[in-house]
């Protein structure tokens, strides 16, 4: 059976967003563990085809790194929590756990204080890698870094439109199961690429 998963529980965040044709957002990571790099780069490129019929450009830094005298659009911080790599592990992801089965459990969330949201974000690696189930060796890191490109894009969703509210389905919608996350394409609903639009300038007439 598949479980049904929230992506977020603390959501949205705070920016200005400049008005133009593509906005670059600065996308600074920091993780528990060395990740595996296939996963990363899977993420980076899930991340940013998500996000690019948004027009939304990521550039992705380390934590700490300083910008310079460079201009972005918006910043977030996304802080992976766990082990975000597979070969760790010897034997195929197995199904959560009977107990684990019985609640949803939290993929991703985004601080909120004092009713204003923030742009710093968590994810769950450890629940990510768990939700996936059984897969393939050859394709776990692979899989995993896809899944986590669609957490961190739902994230990124609350921060760049600036608000709380989840989408109807696709990758703003509030719950994912196993197959959303592993599924060949995701994208955001038109609607949802509205809202991003809306923090950028006028909404493009495809999207009114």
């Amino acid at each position: 059976m598949s479980r049904v998963l929230p992506a977020g529980v603390l959501l949205a965040a705070t920016s200005v967003w400049i008005a133009s044709a593509q906005t670059h957002v600065a996308v600074f990571t920091a993780f528990d563990e060395n990740p595996s790099p296939v996963s990363v780069a899977e993420m980076k490129a899930e991340t940013a085809r998500i996000l690019r019929s948004a027009g939304l450009l990521l550039d992705w830094r380390p934590l700490g790194q300083r910008l310079a005298a460079e201009a972005f659009g918006g910043l977030a911080v996304m802080r992976f929590k766990g082990v975000c790599r597979a070969d760790k592990f010897q034997v195929p992801f197995g199904p959560l756990d009977r107990e684990s089965e019985k609640e949803p459990v939290t993929l991703g969330w985004t601080a909120v204080r004092d009713g204003r949201v923030l742009p710093f974000s968590e994810v769950e690696c450890d629940q990510i890698r768990n939700a996936l189930g059984p897969m393939r060796l050859a394709q776990r890191d692979l899989l995993l870094g896809r899944a986590l490109g669609r957490v961190v894009a739902h994230e990124l969703y609350h921060i760049v439109a600036q608000t709380a509210k989840h989408g109807r389905a696709g990758v703003a919608q509030p719950f994912h199961t196993p197959d959303d996350l592993r599924r060949d394409a995701a994208s955001f609903e038109e609607q949802d690429r509205a809202a991003i639009f809306r923090q950028r300038g006028p909404v493009p007439p495809s999207l009114r």
